[in-house]
């Protein structure tokens, strides 16, 4: 809860408040989420992080950065602070085919490309990377180890399992990896390039593996405890398409909402809609939020059933949004209420102290 404990914004959450879609949307991006009210943000991909709005990221875990996609600005001990070099505002003009965006699947990186590809009309921008090689012990399975999905079952009942699966890199790119094996012990992730990092099975999340060289072998290893007999596994490593994502990205920012003024409650901007265009938004899709385009008030859409998306006619438009949490005038009504009564019991109750004491 680093955003809330120092008062900044960032997409972490872990708050009885928080939105139940949100959270779904936020793990099938591929968060560590409890697909309830909580999601924790851990380094992803450009293409989440100027979804997200993410200027800035700090990096504690000696994960390795891809310099071309961040910018090191600060640094204290494990502390080191990054600026996202493919930065987007917290709103902006897309497809409206970000309208049909498929946001369900066990696939993070699909899910991701969908929206990214509808929203620019850029090519895809992650690829597949296919398993090489792979070797167990004490695992038998009835499916291929180096498809992206598979269940297993022990030879030996009572003893550990592993797992072990290599990728070659195809081409130099940076790489991606999402495993979701929850019956696991470990999960291990290393590449020739010096990245190393251990997971939690029980809360799979996007790992950014930096930049590979092509040739370079990353290992994925997954140890099974004696108590699990048997299981199932979703993984998918895939590259990033550069190419694709910066066009997709250079669109997306020329039609960026120039803000004038933001707050908690209230933000205000222009922004430049084109045909076919509605505004996407990184804001959270909730019934409070009063937007006018123009002057007029107009009814949000919800992209992915999330977040708030504005329908706008092709032109330049200010876009005004304010926040009045549901049922905030009733609140008002019976505060007031009550404080008016409170205050006439007040008066009463000195009128009668008063009156008693004349009496005597």
């Amino acid at each position: 809860m680093d955003a809330s404990w120092f008062n900044y914004n960032g997409v972490s959450v872990f708050s009885s408040m928080a939105y139940e879609k949100s959270a779904n949307l936020q793990h099938n991006l591929g968060l560590n989420s409890n697909y309830i009210n909580s999601y924790i943000y851990a380094p992803q991909t450009p293409v989440y992080n100027a979804m997200m709005s993410l200027k800035y990221l700090v990096n504690n875990d000696d994960s390795i950065m891809n310099d071309r996609l961040f910018e090191k600005v600060a640094e204290n001990d494990r502390f080191v602070a990054y600026r996202n070099n493919y930065c987007l505002p917290i709103a902006y003009s897309v497809s409206e085919e970000v309208e049909k965006w498929i946001t369900t699947g066990s696939n993070p990186f699909e899910i991701q490309n969908d929206y990214w590809t509808r929203a620019t009309d850029a090519g895809d921008v992650f690829k597949r990377i296919s398993a090489t090689t792979y070797s167990t012990e004490n695992i038998r399975s009835d499916d291929e180890l180096l498809t992206e999905n598979f269940s297993y079952n022990k030879e030996i009942t009572g003893q550990e399992g592993s797992i072990v699966i290599k990728y070659e890199i195809p081409e130099s790119q940076n790489v991606y990896l999402y495993t979701d094996c929850k019956s696991a012990d470990t999960i291990n992730v290393s590449g020739t390039n010096g990245f190393s990092k251990s997971q939690d099975p029980s809360d799979p999340y996007v790992l950014d593996c930096g930049y590979l060289e092509k040739g370079e072998i990353l290992t994925l290893e997954i140890t099974i405890p004696s108590d699990k007999e048997s299981g199932y596994a979703d993984i998918y490593a895939v590259g990033l398409d550069m190419n694709n994502f910066e066009a997709g990205y250079n669109k997306l920012a020329a039609s960026a909402m120039d803000i004038s003024e933001f707050t908690d409650t209230h933000i205000k901007g222009t922004v430049n809609v084109k045909a076919n265009e509605l505004v996407y938004t990184s804001i959270n899709y909730d019934e409070g939020w009063e937007i006018t385009v123009d002057g007029e008030k107009v009814e949000p859409v919800a992209l992915g059933n999330a977040l708030i998306g504005i329908d706008a006619a092709p032109g330049t438009h200010t876009i005004e949004m304010t926040y009045k949490p549901k049922g905030f005038m009733i609140g008002a009504v019976v505060s007031a209420g009550t404080l008016v009564a409170f205050q006439y019991a007040v008066r009463l109750i000195r009128d009668i102290t008063w009156s008693l004491e004349q009496a005597h």
